[in-house]
């Protein structure tokens, strides 16, 4: 599951993915049921974020695709995929080992969009390393950019974060057959 709160200078938006579903609302409106490319750039979100515990647990099919560099790093490149969402590149710095950059493909329309996550500034969490920086593109388009302040390593979360919410109800649905009432773009 994954839920990405973003603040924007004039608005907000909030995507929720919950395993084939996924939904985006902005500025407080109700959620809206999202499909194809939308669809697919959460689903990259997920697996980018998800990347070193899937890695463990196998989830990936995986083949060594050589050496480049990023910025002035020198990296080993990795191809991974698996049977749902895009194709992912991971550049893993060969000093540290830490993953510097990874890149996906959405493809819909004829076309392909290729996104990417450059992380930096690692710095020691709870026994982990993990990125402060993070800069995200689209193509060679610099979209945005996060720093992180802190990190909480598996805190408690309401399960109704990662349902929608309906017209009226004030609150996340809780049961999985009311999902139904969101309509996909």
């Amino acid at each position: 599951m994954l839920r990405v709160e973003t603040v924007y200078p004039e608005t907000t938006e909030t995507r929720v993915l919950n395993g084939d579903l996924a939904w985006r609302f902005t500025g407080g409106n109700l959620m809206v049921g999202v499909e194809g490319p939308g669809r697919l750039a959460m689903i990259y979100q997920y697996k980018q974020l998800d990347l070193p515990y899937g890695l463990l647990k196998g989830s990936y099919n995986l083949r060594h695709a050589g050496t480049e560099a990023v910025g002035n790093q020198a990296t080993e490149v990795m191809e991974l995929w698996d049977d749902e969402g895009p194709n992912i590149r991971v550049n893993v710095d060969t000093k540290n080992h830490l993953i510097v950059k990874v890149t996906g493909q959405i493809a819909f329309g004829g076309q392909t969009m290729v996104l990417a996550a450059e992380f930096s500034d690692f710095r020691p969490v709870d026994g982990m390393t993990l990125p402060f920086h993070i800069n995200n593109y689209a193509g060679d388009t610099a979209i945005s950019e996060t720093v992180i302040t802190r990190y909480a390593v598996n805190p408690s979360v309401d399960p109704t974060l990662f349902v929608p919410r309906v017209k009226g109800r004030e609150s996340a649905l809780s049961g999985s057959a009311n999902l139904v009432a969101v309509a996909p773009n």
